[in-house]
């Protein structure tokens, strides 16, 4: 943390009244800037956070020549709990200020404090789809809506306990966005159309990790979805017709020719109830 700046009497630069400032995540707090000199133009001082997520800050002040000396107010918002560090560019035609390098300028370290945040899971459907059917909807939902100013990138993953479906069998954003202002967010989770036939199968989507500055998981960190499969099995299609033909000739005492005939017969019936080129 560098609280001003001063190389020699009467050289540009910028004085801060606090290196420092606490305060609880939703509150604000304030410190000073001012001019070390009188410029010889309009000097622009722009202040910003590393962390947005932490703490925002208000926006650029401008000095002239009659009110260099005095010093200005800038207001820092916590948004979460954590830290960020306020730093300050300058923009002007000043030839001495505008000279001034970046490392040269000073900061303000900012602790955030407060309770985190919880974000919880829920799905739409009562967590069941099939192959085919439209997506479901997978919500991140916040406890207090977003105040960080910004959106908030919430990350979401398949927990490989728990889950007997492949990869293949279904798609899934990684991330669900909560926008500025907002509660909740939402992705889609779509079971794929595939035509192998397969078991009852099921997803466990569950929050990932790191989770934003100031953001905690909650009682509800991962829900689990049962993907059902729209392909009919093949021992389905056995109907008492096709299992009839296969008994008739069982019985039958047949040779040669006749016996290879009549288990093609038997064969043909059958592939053509599953939508099958007879042999």
């Amino acid at each position: 943390m560098k609280p001003f700046t001063r190389t020699s009497p009467n050289v540009a630069g910028l004085v801060l009244k606090s290196g420092s400032l606490s305060m609880e995540a939703g509150n604000a707090a304030t410190y000073r800037i001012r001019l070390l000199s009188p410029p010889d133009a309009s000097v622009t001082v722009t202040p910003a956070s590393d962390d947005e997520t932490a703490a925002t800050v208000s926006g650029p002040l401008t000095f002239e020549a009659d009110n260099w000396h005095v010093p200005q107010t800038v207001t820092v918002t916590g948004a979460a709990p954590g830290a960020a560090t306020i730093s300050h560019s300058i923009s002007t035609t000043d030839g001495s200020y505008k000279k001034i390098p970046a490392a040269d300028l000073p900061e303000v370290s900012v602790t955030v404090s407060g309770t985190d945040n919880p974000v919880s899971l829920s799905v739409s459907g009562n967590g069941a789809v099939d192959e085919g059917d439209p997506a479901l909807t997978v919500t991140a939902t916040l406890g207090t809506a977003n105040a960080t100013g910004q959106a908030l990138a919430i990350p979401v993953q398949v927990r490989a306990s728990g889950t007997t479906a492949v990869a293949g069998d279904y798609t899934l954003a990684g991330t669900i966005s909560i926008a500025a202002g907002a509660l909740s967010g939402e992705t889609d989770f779509e079971a794929v159309d595939d035509s192998d036939v397969e078991a009852l199968e099921t997803v466990v989507v569950e929050l990932g990790s790191p989770l934003p500055s100031g953001l905690s998981a909650g009682a509800a960190d991962h829900v689990t979805i049962e993907v059902g499969d729209n392909d009919a099995p093949v021992n389905a299609c056995l109907s008492a017709t096709v299992l009839q033909d296969v008994q008739d000739y069982a019985q039958e005492t047949v040779n040669g020719d006749a016996h290879v005939t009549r288990w093609k017969q038997a064969l043909a019936g059958f592939g053509a109830r599953n939508g099958e080129t007879p042999m």
